[in-house]
């Protein structure tokens, strides 16, 4: 069987897929740097309004609507610093 005909010109070709690859997790790096910086700032908030924190350290910081404040700050905090967990959960099902 002679294989000397056959065409290779199309065998040069480079695979470029890695390098949007690489790409991809770069940007995913900094996504999660950048999440977990914004939530390391709001997680100060939420323990200085936090009821058990306040009696731990013996103060009282207690003020009108403290505790929808600290609700809707945590809950920022679980959707916005949980996103990619709770995306990846919802790929798997």
């Amino acid at each position: 069987m002679d294989h000397s005909q056959m065409d290779h010109s199309q065998m040069a070709q480079e695979d470029r897929g890695q390098e949007a690859r690489h790409d991809h997790h770069e940007m995913m790096v900094a996504d999660f740097r950048k999440r977990f910086f914004i939530s390391l700032i709001l997680m100060f908030p939420i323990l200085f309004l936090s009821p058990m924190i306040q009696m731990f350290m013996n103060v009282d910081f207690r003020f009108a609507g403290d505790s929808y404040l600290l609700f809707g700050l945590s809950s920022i905090l679980f959707f916005y610093g949980g996103k990619p967990f709770i995306s990846g959960a919802r790929d798997e099902y």
